[in-house]
């Protein structure tokens, strides 16, 4: 068995900077805005393209409800060759016009820059919580 060569100095650099970011963990709340960190950004839209510098709207960030929403246990899910925790519900407006959501890995977000404009503006919570509403009963519609 032969000896791991060692990694040049420049990837062992990059490598404490990407777990450095990763122990970033922000306490993000339904409505808030976010955008991938682009040092972990590994989710795509469905054409393939990077969601990095797009906003991205957090419906929910609360284990119990994205249980309640999955009907199952959010265990970690394989992407490629990685392992990640299934830990906030995002949401995007897609190519087709449509309010889109998937599960991800909180750790790879960050809050959208604060100077950063947004057009159009984020809507109402209660708008929102009429998209979980609505969602809920979509799940518990499936689940029968």
């Amino acid at each position: 068995m032969s000896k791991p060569r060692p990694l040049p100095e420049a990837a062992i650099m990059e490598l404490r900077l990407r777990y450095a970011r990763s122990c970033e963990v922000h306490d993000f709340q339904p409505g808030d805005i976010v955008k991938q960190k682009p040092e972990l950004a590994i989710y795509r839209s469905e054409r393939g393209e990077p969601l990095e510098d797009e906003p991205l709207i957090v419906v929910t960030a609360n284990a119990a409800e994205i249980v309640a929403l999955l009907g199952c246990d959010p265990a970690p899910w394989r992407f490629g060759r990685q392992f990640h925790p299934r830990t906030m519900i995002l949401a995007r407006i897609d190519e087709d016009g449509d309010f889109s959501e998937f599960v991800v890995d909180r750790r790879r977000f960050e809050p959208w820059p604060a100077s950063a404009p947004l057009d159009p503006p984020v809507p109402a919570l209660d708008a929102l919580d009429g998209a979980i509403v609505r969602l809920r009963a979509l799940v518990d519609e499936d689940a029968r």
